[in-house]
């Protein structure tokens, strides 16, 4: 890396100084083969030898007559010798990059001193990248005798710089993707709400429960479209809750082999933990590498699920911090990955699909992190491939889980929803209303503070606020609620966003609120977080 941050100039001094010592030193026959050297005066190039750079000598007519160990070392070439007296640059070189240093060559050759960065690969087909210089040395006549090329590996910085510009991307369309999302969500709030609640306060046929069901079943599918891209774009940090595995795991893999000949098999003790994960988050996962499973397998096959309680000994190397997990097996009869493609399956943007983005395993591999769990896997060549995920086990019962069948009922109150959509504060009426609460309304924080404050201490106190993260032109819920903890510090508060990737979601009690719900979210969804901030302990 230090000769890498060498200005061109410092590189072109130092060659011109290295030319000059060789001619300097006395001839000497022993240093090199002169069948490989002709009767140029270089048979002292063992000073080139001792440069951590990859140094070439190339004469006029572009054959080359040496390189160095460090670029024989570099490009893993295993017998450098078979290429003395070949044409530079060598026919494994990239052909873009052929044409690009033998314009530079010529160059060099009427006496042009030059650089060019340029890719190349090595003998085991692994892309390097190089600052290559080109410079004229001259014999004691001043003719030009032969061409010094020297070529400083760059390809660290390469790659900094191509992570760079891909961050840069990706936080370009997360921010982008975050304000749709936001808007999405609201949306999907409305239709996703309103045929939940038709189908628990009406009597309808079973036809048409089936069809309002696929209509639900359809957005929820839409809103988690939006959360792929939000959770690796945006590194959107999970709202973690027990999520029970085998409901989770078949629900998953039912849905993402609809349509397809590939068969599921699962294999679960009764005895299995709840996860402690973000349910959209982990589904994510699992049905990426369901699809995966599924394209591996382009005739057809089974994939095998494969979920048990797991705890962590001494005797087991893996990088998990706690003790007790769920691991879960997804395998494949596929064609396999090959160990190259092993060591980068988890990279952003690297893929073996001619169609595909690059971004489904770097997204798991982000989520299953963000999770404080492990990811790893088992390939065979033409037998099949084998995922492994550790995810924490839950400390959390899920006894108490939400029941979709009809309105969750408890210990009534007095609610003040703060939302700037016309349609979503209509909505929270509709579920409050049925879940037997009493509804206040502001679209902004100057009215939500107000309506808390006239009537603290009043027989009409409020009992719980639900506040927008996000307020068009004002401020949102994590302003209002640091205000409303000045007014009361007892307040019990629910944050509320369609921007799922928000921090304050993820933490937000450090931020002084009691309970979460994301958009779109279904009635008991938020009757159940209500209930359970009224069983809190004060």
């Amino acid at each position: 890396m230090k000769n890498e941050n060498k200005t061109r100039a410092q590189l072109v001094a130092e060659l011109e100084e290295l030319q000059q010592r060789i001619f300097e030193i006395e001839k000497d026959d022993t240093d090199l083969p002169q069948d490989k050297l002709g009767n140029s005066n270089i048979q002292s190039c063992a000073l080139l030898e001792g440069s951590p750079v990859c140094n070439k000598i190339i004469d006029l007519n572009s054959r080359l007559l040496y390189m160095s160990s460090a670029g024989v070392n570099r490009l893993k070439i295993p017998d450098i010798n078979r290429y003395y007296g070949c044409t530079f640059p060598l026919d494994f070189y990239p052909e873009t990059t052929q044409k690009v240093l033998t314009d530079h060559l010529e160059r060099a050759k009427l006496g042009e001193i030059s650089s060019v960065e340029c890719p190349m690969f090595d003998m085991d087909g692994v892309e390097v990248w190089f600052n290559t210089t080109f410079l004229p040395a001259h014999n004691d006549q001043g003719k030009i005798e032969y061409i010094i090329v020297t070529s400083v590996d760059i390809t660290e910085r390469k790659r900094m710089e191509t992570e760079l510009l891909k961050t840069q991307k990706l936080e370009s369309v997360g921010s982008l993707a975050g304000g749709i999302a936001h808007d999405f969500n609201n949306l999907l709030t409305i239709i996703i709400g309103n045929i939940s609640l038709v189908k628990l306060t009406s009597k309808l046929k079973q036809e048409s429960l089936n069809q309002l069901t696929r209509a639900e079943n359809a957005s929820n599918q839409a809103q988690k479209l939006t959360q792929k891209l939000l959770t690796f774009a945006t590194g959107g940090e999970p709202i973690k809750k027990a999520v029970p595995t085998e409901r989770l795991l078949r629900e998953t893999v039912d849905f993402a082999l609809s349509g397809s000949k590939i068969t599921a098999e699962f294999s679960m003790p009764d005895d299995i933990k709840p996860i402690d994960a973000d349910y959209g988050q982990i589904n994510q996962v699992i049905q990426n590498l369901i699809i995966n499973a599924d394209q591996a397998m382009p005739n057809g096959g089974t994939i095998k699920i494969k979920a048990e309680n797991f705890t962590k000994s001494k005797d087991v190397e893996l990088p998990l911090n706690g003790k007790d997990f769920v691991k879960i097996s997804i395998a494949d009869e596929g064609i396999g990955i090959t160990i190259k493609d092993r060591q980068r399956i988890f990279d952003p943007f690297f893929t073996t699909k001619q169609k595909g983005s690059g971004l489904g395993l770097a997204t798991v591999f982000s989520i299953v992190n963000n999770h404080a769990g492990y990811i790893t896997l088992e390939s065979t060549l033409g037998v099949g491939t084998t995922f492994f995920v550790y995810l924490p086990i839950s400390q959390a019962s899920i006894d108490n889980c939400i029941d979709d069948d009809s309105i969750l009922l408890g210990q009534e109150g007095r609610v003040l929803v703060m939302d700037d959509d016309d349609f979503i504060r209509g909505y929270s009426v509709d579920i409050l209303q049925e879940g037997g609460h009493k509804v206040k309304l502001a679209k902004n924080s100057e009215e939500a503070l107000e309506i808390y404050s006239k009537s603290l201490n009043t027989d009409e106190s409020i009992d719980i606020v639900i506040l927008d993260l996000t307020i068009r032109g004002g401020k949102g819920g994590e302003e209002t609620i640091k205000e409303l903890l000045k007014i009361d510090p007892e307040v019990k508060a629910i944050v509320s966003s369609g921007y799922a990737n928000n921090p304050v979601l993820s933490n937000y009690r450090e931020y002084g609120f009691r309970g979460v719900v994301t958009k779109p979210y279904k009635p008991n969804e938020m009757l159940q977080t209500i209930q359970e901030i009224f069983g809190e302990k004060s």
